[in-house]
């Protein structure tokens, strides 16, 4: 069983991938697209 803490750390994203995610986009609507593909990957 899956404890509902365990998808909360997997899929939130952490300051450093929002920093490199930052980075590589342009603006808030692909950086958004970026952390989702990241954390869905």
């Amino acid at each position: 069983m899956v404890s509902a803490r365990e998808p909360a750390e997997a899929f939130t994203p952490t300051e450093a991938e929002i920093e490199w995610a930052r980075g590589c986009t342009q603006d808030e609507h692909h950086l958004l697209e970026l952390v989702v593909w990241l954390k869905s990957y």
